[in-house]
């Protein structure tokens, strides 16, 4: 995978960070792995504390959150286990959804205020883990350092004006932005295109890696969205690419264009759903499809 920038100042850290007695010493700088000091007995009521407070962006209820997670059972002993998830070593990051993130606090103690850059270290004792902590069935004590990498709130989109004649070029009408319709008599692609109606100077999107987007998908033949995330306040989502677990046109036409474009994707049907469609959304078979993709990050 592919790391981003942190765009968000980061406060300094000092080499070891004095925790509250509930909560162990961690040491190493922001984004590097932590070195976590084993604590004597295994913990016994949940706590957290910010180890580096950042300057970044606030996270708000409908962001998707970019971290790097460091969680370790803890024996009866207090002896710190092998960790059951960690993004450190992998030099990536996990995204999650505000909820999934709330998670991995304790209870009545969320993550309210945190902003992008800071570190987080969560403790939460045997009983009270339900599964928290990264592979669903831990349920011994835990402790998790998570450094807050980038944030991406509901509202978020690439800047810039939108290239219409470009679309237009192409039989697509973009006069009503949040509207986007093919235009009347323009014939369907014939070929897979990535066209950048705003070209981003990010970095380039790699082969494999979780893009992070927001889309709109409608159908060539009369312009119904058949999916989109500009709704609802819900978080922009993340999408695993070159893995198979999308049409082939994101995979084959997205990399190489960059981060903070926003692309008009035409597919044929050969690339989408083929001769069978998919008609739980709305796309008869052999159906051309349009999408308007903003990319606003790549992991």
């Amino acid at each position: 995978m592919m790391r981003r920038t942190l765009l968000a100042g980061i406060t300094a850290l000092p080499l070891v960070v004095s925790c509250s007695p509930d909560v162990p010493q961690v040491s190493g700088e922001f984004g590097d792995p932590p070195t976590i000091e084993a604590p004597s007995t295994t913990p016994d009521e949940a706590a957290h504390e910010v180890a580096i407070d950042g300057d970044g962006p606030k996270i708000d209820e409908g962001s998707l959150i970019a971290v790097q997670l460091l969680t370790h059972p803890v024996a009866e002993s207090g002896e710190l286990e092998d960790p059951i998830a960690s993004s450190f070593e992998q030099d990536s990051e996990t995204l999650l959804t505000h909820s999934e993130f709330t998670e991995l606090f304790p209870e009545d103690d969320g993550p309210d205020g945190l902003r992008v850059g800071s570190r987080v270290v969560n403790v939460l004792p045997a009983g009270e883990t339900d599964g928290r902590g990264g592979d669903g069935t831990s349920n011994s004590a835990l402790i998790s350092v998570m450094d807050i990498v980038d944030a991406y709130p509901s509202d978020a989109e690439v800047s810039g004006t939108p290239d219409e004649d470009l679309a237009l070029d192409n039989g697509v009408d973009l006069s009503d932005p949040s509207s986007p319709a093919p235009q009347d008599g323009a014939q369907p692609p014939e070929q897979t295109r990535a066209l950048p109606l705003v070209k981003g100077d990010g970095p380039e999107i790699p082969e494999q890696g979780q893009l992070v987007v927001q889309f709109r998908g409608l159908t060539w033949e009369d312009g119904t969205v058949f999916d989109t995330t500009w709704q609802g306040g819900q978080p922009p989502i993340a999408l695993p690419l070159g893995q198979d677990a999308m049409i082939d046109a994101w995979d084959t036409a997205l990399p190489g264009h960059t981060v903070g474009s926003r692309l008009l994707l035409l597919v044929p049907p050969e690339e989408g759903y083929g001769p069978e469609g998919n008609p739980d959304v709305g796309i008869s078979p052999n159906e051309s499809l349009i999408y308007v993709i903003d990319i606003l990050g790549v992991h």
